[in-house]
């Protein structure tokens, strides 16, 4: 009976490894070796020795608080990329080309706000 413990331990720390090596590590690798050399117009790293933080905004634009969010970030100067939901474009038609204009960046999230599992 002591051994199962044992047992149940090392292989709780098979799938451990598991997981970090197939959810963490090697996506970043093929992101690094095969997405980035493929597609050199799009950044997924950048090429820096300094630290920096991202600022990164979903599901946009939501209405007036968009444009509030811009003027903030306006007014402390700071930048963000923005992750937006193609339908709700309809909500703010200036937002992208507002945001541009500021210098933030665009992503692209999804077309509609549902959850991925039921698309």
């Amino acid at each position: 009976m002591d051994g199962i413990p044992l047992l149940l331990l090392a292989l709780g720390l098979v799938l451990l490894s598991d997981l970090v090596v197939f959810g963490l590590l090697l996506p970043s690798l093929l992101i690094r070796t095969v997405l980035a050399r493929r597609h050199p117009e799009v950044v997924f790293c950048g090429a820096t020795d300094r630290r920096r933080l991202a600022l990164t905004i979903d599901d946009g634009p939501s209405g007036p608080g968009s444009g509030a969010l811009l003027d903030l970030l306006r007014e402390l100067d700071v930048p963000a990329t923005f992750f937006l939901v193609g339908s709700h474009l309809e909500r703010d038609p200036n937002f992208p080309r507002r945001a541009l204009q500021e210098g933030h960046d665009l992503g692209n999230h999804l077309w509609r706000d549902e959850r991925a599992a039921t698309l």
